[in-house]
């Protein structure tokens, strides 16, 4: 027997709502729709035809009830309650907002000429989020009855997935399956081959999954699924179905710059369940192709790979705009440079001071290059830094040219007591999830900030070593920009000693063969950015089945393209969701990788599930 969580008692509408006519508005398989009142706004009432067993009928709607009841997201449909009256019928009614747009399906057919196809798309991105959403639930829903008519349109011209999940009431009630009932003849041609393939087939996520690309098809493409079909006459859908034929074949006209959108689709349609993607992965597609086109340039105008227009020029610019100049604190420092450092690093020294009676940190810059250059370098990158303005990067109080802070000068810098991102995981091994996503979504809002600046910032060493944890616990970046200086000072990253403690956050860009000497780019910060997302989110090091990088071995399988990660990390399926995003900032080729802020727009949405 089922057990069903008990349902808030302000659900219970009964005696609150009234239905305008005797006459449903729609009429499905298992229910008839009614337009109803509740407290003077208009809502959708939604009775239950009679069924045989009502005793095992009633306990699952009340088990739905119960389900829908504990969902919140923007694509799905509300539930605003239930009413057990008997004029509803003795499985009674659900209720719900009542859509002026209708389904999808009408709306299109009335409104879809007018709609743009970055309209279209964000449709589709819509119905995708939802069910993304309900299979990341737990437990898992699984809608089971995908297609336009299950696709509501609010005011604000929104999908609203309804119906997720009540299919099952009925599949499991006295059905031999859905190859032999004729209730499902409406929505044939959204049923995935394996739910024909024997009499007892139940709907899975991979189902749901395939019919979500039949949306794709009819929301983008305006192309009903098997459209050379009039009707299923014969069985001749089921057929095809069975038969392995796709529901669409690319069109003719097939422009480049659609080709994303028809090999996403068509990825849904794969004939083995198991090589479908997840609905999370899919929604990650849709919202890379939409990052790409902002939310007024539409989608058709745009070239043929969205997903690969280079988001910045490698060289630097010719032209600095004025910066800030850093406050010279030459002087004001106190600090005993003969202490041992509290840190070392390839190109510093880092002691503790006072500032005014705070305690700061000050960074020596160790002796390396040109002076000339070096020093020029320097101060153009302190200027930036002083510019530079975020919750998530660490501050700069100035410079010092004291004689002890010589050739270089001291960059001065509050002094985060929690020390830098590797002690403070090591010190919390039992963080939370949510706390561990919190850090990671902080680090890539700083690099967003970076990116976003004019000129663009590129950090180029980002590791947990410079990720500063302050005293309330929020990531600080430091030290972007820095490694500019000494990445261009006869040095490669390929040949220097000095690289080999980072060279776990590399990306396989920056360890080319191809000869030069290659600048970090934005790109490989979100590569960097995707390795510091598996050590937060995980625990787990880049690259950890190498313990250093001896003989090069470390080097060579990046170069070769290899995942800092081979495998998913042996933790519950509710803690993978970020996982997928991971892999996609992973990817070999730099133009394949998303912007920092695509990846900060995936994981709030993430994060929401």
């Amino acid at each position: 027997m089922d057990i069903i969580d008990p349902i808030a008692p302000h659900f219970n509408l009964t005696g609150t709502v009234t239905i305008a006519t005797s006459q449903p508005e729609f009429v499905g398989n298992f229910s008839h729709v009614y337009r109803g009142s509740h407290n003077g706004q208009a809502v959708a009432v939604k009775v239950f035809k009679s069924f045989e067993r009502p005793e095992a009928v009633t306990r699952r709607v009340l088990r739905e009830r119960s389900v829908w009841a504990t969902i919140d997201h923007p694509n799905i449909l509300p539930f605003y309650g239930y009413a057990d009256e008997p004029s509803f019928g003795i499985f009674g009614a659900l209720i719900s907002p009542w859509c002026a747009n209708s389904d999808a399906s009408n709306f299109l057919n009335q409104r879809g000429s007018e709609l743009t196809i970055a309209q279209r798309f964000d449709l589709w991105k819509g119905a995708v989020a939802g069910i993304a959403y309900l299979h990341s639930h737990k437990p898992t829903i699984i809608h089971g009855n995908m297609h336009p008519s299950n696709v509501l349109i609010n005011q604000h011209g929104s999908a609203m997935l309804t119906d997720f999940g009540l299919v099952q009431i009925f599949l499991e009630e006295g059905s031999s399956g859905l190859t032999t009932t004729t209730d499902y003849t409406g929505t044939t041609r959204y049923l995935s081959p394996e739910l024909l393939a024997v009499d007892d087939a139940h709907p899975t996520t991979a189902s749901d999954v395939y019919a979500l690309g039949c949306l794709g098809l009819e929301f983008i493409f305006r192309t009903i699924p098997f459209s050379h079909r009039r009707n299923n006459f014969r069985g001749q859908v089921t057929s095809d179905i069975r038969q392995g034929v796709p529901p669409a074949e690319a069109p003719n006209d097939l422009a480049p710059k659609k080709l994303k959108y028809w090999s996403l689709i068509k990825s849904c349609w794969r004939w083995n369940p198991d090589q479908r993607p997840g609905a999370e992965m899919v929604l990650l597609a849709v919202n890379r192709i939409r990052a790409s086109t902002g939310n007024a340039m539409e989608i058709d105008t745009l070239g043929p790979e969205l997903t690969n227009v280079p988001e910045e020029e490698e060289s630097e610019p010719e032209r600095l705009p004025a910066l800030k100049v850093p406050a010279d604190l030459t002087g004001l420092i106190i600090v005993n440079i003969h202490a041992r450092p509290r840190f070392k690093g390839n190109y510093s020294f880092v002691y503790q001071g006072t500032y005014q009676g705070e305690l700061i940190a000050v960074k020596i810059i160790q002796e390396v290059g040109k002076p000339e250059s070096m020093i020029k370098k320097v101060k153009r990158e302190t200027s930036i830094w002083a510019s530079a303005s975020h919750p998530n990067i660490h501050s700069f109080y100035g410079i010092a040219d004291d004689d002890d802070f010589k050739p270089y000068g001291a960059l001065i810098s509050p002094w985060c007591i929690n020390g830098d991102l590797h002690h403070f995981l090591k010190e919390r091994e039992d963080m939370p999830l949510e706390d561990r996503l919190k850090l990671w979504k902080g680090t890539i809002e700083g690099v967003v900030y970076l990116h976003s600046r004019n000129p663009k910032i590129v950090h180029g060493d980002l590791k947990p070593g410079n990720v500063l944890i302050d005293e309330h616990g929020t990531p600080k970046i430091c030290d972007f920009g820095l490694a500019r200086i000494f990445f261009d000072e006869e040095m490669s990253l390929m040949t220097t000693t000095q690289h080999t403690g980072t060279v776990r956050y590399l990306a396989p860009e920056l360890l080319s063969d191809e000869g030069g000497n290659p600048f970090p780019t934005t790109a490989s910060d979100v590569y960097a950015l995707g390795c510091l997302g598996l050590e937060i989110l995980y625990g787990k090091m880049p690259f950890n089945h190498r313990k250093n990088n001896i003989w090069d071995r470390l080097t060579t399988d990046i170069k070769s393209g290899a995942s800092p990660s081979a495998k998913p990390p042996d933790v519950p399926a509710s803690s993978l969701h970020a996982w997928p995003l991971l892999v996609e900032l992973w990817k070999p080729n730099p133009k394949d990788r998303l912007p920092a802020k695509t990846v900060l727009s995936i994981l709030e949405t993430i994060s929401s599930m």
